[in-house]
């Protein structure tokens, strides 16, 4: 009976421990990565649209800077929080 008891209270601590260790650890790192590459596709997109504003420039048109970040935020579906790029509804 007290064997039991030991294995059990040795299995509630583990999972105690788990969750407040690297369960939830695994949470806030799955989120810095998604808002990294959120920012390498915006960075991307940022390159692709100067390009094309350039060839657009040298024809006589072309889009303004702050219009190809608005492109490209709703193109990926992102909007900018904080200095970061988020998925648009987080």
């Amino acid at each position: 009976m007290f064997g039991k008891l030991i294995v059990v209270a040795a299995l509630v601590a583990a999972g105690y421990w788990y969750w407040n260790g690297p369960y939830q650890a695994g949470g806030s790192q799955g989120n810095d990565l998604q808002l990294q590459e959120n920012a390498k596709i915006m960075e991307r997109c940022m390159r692709r649209e100067e390009s094309m504003n350039a060839t657009m420039g040298m024809a006589g048109g072309g889009v303004s800077e702050s219009d190809g970040g608005k492109l490209c935020a709703q193109e990926h579906g992102l909007t900018l929080r904080d200095g970061q790029w988020y998925k648009a509804g987080e």
